[in-house]
């Protein structure tokens, strides 16, 4: 009786001339010069850098492209510092020893606007047994170059028994920030916020 036994595996390279994008013969074939391929990001390694010219909003060539001029662009509130709506109060400071008042922030108004404040301000006294938080409030209007303090309203965190105080008025056409502390007493202050920036 005849008994059927399965063959052993033959393993074969391949042998002949290559197609498609790849060119040369087998087993050795190159890639065809020219020849579009599909990678994913774990097969390309090393810096890719483009060199050809810039389009859409920007122009020049890679690079280094520049931004079109006249271009109009969206960026997000964080993005805009001093915008003609908007404008950050830079954090400033004094030191008082006594109790005369002392401009703690000149903030600067544009004409025929108006101006709502929302304004911090601390206060600490040298030896850190003290510290008091006011929030300033309020609004200054500029009409051709008068202005006008409206509404402001200074809220201390101690409710006023420090006596310290924070104060709002103009000179000029700038709003004036002034502080008084007490006399015999080192106090240093610090102003921080926001502004808007509004009217026809």
């Amino acid at each position: 009786m005849l008994t059927s036994r399965p063959l052993p595996p033959v393993t074969a390279a391949p042998i002949g001339p290559a197609s498609g994008d790849l060119g040369g013969t087998y087993p050795s074939p190159t890639v065809t010069s020219g020849a579009n391929h599909t990678h994913t990001s774990s097969q390309v390694t090393g810096t890719i850098t483009p060199t050809s010219a810039a389009g859409g909003d920007l122009g020049g060539t890679y690079p280094n492209p520049t931004v079109t001029s006249g271009t109009n662009h969206t960026h997000n509130v964080t993005q805009v510092i001093d915008a003609p709506w908007s404008a950050v109060t830079a954090p400033s400071t004094v030191q008082t020893t006594d109790n005369t008042p002392t401009t703690l922030k000149t903030i600067a108004t544009t004409t025929n606007k108006g101006h709502a404040l929302d304004l911090l301000v601390s206060a600490t006294k040298s030896d850190l047994s003290v510290q008091v938080t006011f929030k300033v409030l309020g609004g200054v209007t500029n009409s051709a170059g008068t202005c006008t303090v409206h509404n402001v309203v200074v809220i201390p965190d101690d409710g006023g028994a420090s006596g310290w105080s924070v104060d709002v008025t103009f000179s000029g056409t700038s709003i004036i920030i002034s502080v008084t502390g007490q006399a015999g007493t080192t106090i240093d202050w610090i102003i921080a916020g926001t502004r808007l920036v509004h009217g026809s």
